[in-house]
């Protein structure tokens, strides 16, 4: 009697240290839609508000691909994407003034459905064209009966490249770099996760010495030594790097 009370004590705290132990991407497979809100709440806070007077057409900037939505994890980056263009729609139509009643009910559809395809291992596309293509003409005979709304157009394929393709060259060479974009080192704090700890916050990458990588908008990234130690996270912003910079250079 006594081993089993201590091997349901032992257990239970065993279970304890488990979920305690969970890294970022553990926690979203565990609960993908508690953490898709999570993530849809921290992009929420991360996007600009529309202010002003629309024209007379409003071209949905493009978000699929857009370096600042990608992470080391394909279903974190497919939610990252469904989110920030959910979060982008749903900001626009509202500034456009077309009524929730004509476009809210369906974009959450939508959105459910992407995330079901998520969670299930589908992660190829931001929002299916066909769930948009229907909003889009559901829009399009509103405005008919209401001339003086602007046109939606809003294409889920992106043209040109996004980020900065740099060579990271690190001081004193022989070493490497751990970077993360900055929206998924806030996730990782949003989840209870210290984003500083690489091995729970699992969405850091590495790049050696003298290797290329593309960067589009804001990074935390920290120089691993050769003793094995790291400096002290720091935040790099890539939005406004020239063209003619090709070399990033870390110490």
């Amino acid at each position: 009697m006594l081993h089993r009370i201590v091997a349901v004590v032992l257990g239970g705290w065993l279970s304890v240290l488990s979920a305690q132990a969970q890294t970022s991407t553990q926690r979203v497979r565990a609960d993908t839609s508690a953490q898709y809100a999570l993530l849809k709440q921290v992009i929420g806070n991360e996007l600009h508000e529309w202010t002003g007077r629309p024209g007379s057409e409003i071209d949905f900037p493009c978000v699929q691909d857009a370096g600042v939505f990608r992470s080391k994890d394909d279903q974190i980056t497919a939610m990252g994407f469904l989110a920030a263009e959910t979060v982008q729609a749903d900001r626009i139509l509202r500034w456009a003034k077309y009524p929730p009643s004509v476009w809210e009910k369906s974009l959450a559809d939508a959105e459910q459905r992407q995330l079901a395809r998520i969670r299930g291992g589908n992660v190829s596309r931001v929002l299916y064209g066909n769930d948009i293509e229907a909003l889009k003409t559901k829009l399009a005979a509103y405005r008919q009966t209401k001339p003086g709304l602007p046109r939606i157009s809003w294409e889920l394929e992106c043209g040109g490249t996004f980020g900065h393709t740099v060579t990271v060259v690190i001081q004193p060479p022989g070493r490497r770099i751990r970077y993360i974009e900055a929206l998924y080192y806030t996730f990782c704090a949003s989840q209870g996760i210290d984003p500083k700890k690489f091995r729970e916050c699992n969405l850091w990458n590495t790049l050696n010495h003298g290797e290329e990588a593309t960067f589009d908008g804001a990074y935390w990234y920290q120089v691993e030594r050769s003793d094995g130690s790291s400096t002290e996270p720091r935040r790099k912003d890539f939005s406004d790097t020239p063209d003619s910079v090709k070399r990033w250079v870390v110490n």
